[in-house]
């Protein structure tokens, strides 16, 4: 029998997509899906939180979600997704739909799929100062579009208030 990892063997909080299915008597989570994973909870178990609704290509996330015990397997083959928010492009990318330039301003976002999905910023009408973003962007199936991105967190704001819970008595599973 494996023992149980403690939290500083976990992965890290945060935004994940999930490289292989959990199932076990309540909950079934597919591979391949957008999650929010903390390493503690007030249950002295990891869980995950499923996305809710998305406002402005950012997703927020249920309060609660499904414990994850006794699954090393699952907890090991989450994928790091880079947090939600605005970055540039640091080299220029291809897509079927054109070229994105290098520094270019793109608002990640992700499907429920936990694919990224780049919004590139676009200049408000003539007589106005500032930039926004579509609600149709470019997705990638291919993780690695994320190492194109800087700096290595948003530049809009690293967590928004739906995030995280004010308190640790919070988080529920």
């Amino acid at each position: 029998m494996s023992e149980k990892k403690t939290e500083n063997e976990l992965p890290p909080c945060g935004l994940y997509r999930t490289g292989r299915e959990h199932n076990d008597d309540d909950v079934h989570i597919h591979a391949g899906a957008l999650v929010m994973f903390h390493n503690h909870s007030n249950r002295n178990m990891p869980f995950v939180q499923f996305p809710e609704e998305n406002v402005n290509n950012r997703w927020s996330f249920s309060e609660t979600g499904p414990g994850i015990e006794n699954d090393q397997a699952f907890l090991d083959a989450l994928e790091p997704l880079r947090d939600q928010g605005v970055y540039f492009l640091n080299e220029h990318i291809h897509t079927p739909d054109g070229v994105y330039p290098e520094f270019t301003m793109v608002q990640l976002g992700y499907n429920r799929d936990g694919n990224p999905i780049l919004f590139p910023a676009k200049k408000l009408p003539h007589g106005q100062n500032g930039y926004y973003f579509e609600d149709a962007g470019y997705m990638f199936e291919d993780l690695d579009i994320l190492k194109l991105l800087s700096p290595e967190t948003p530049i809009d704001h690293t967590h928004h208030e739906d995030d995280e819970p004010e308190d640790e008595s919070a988080l529920l599973n």
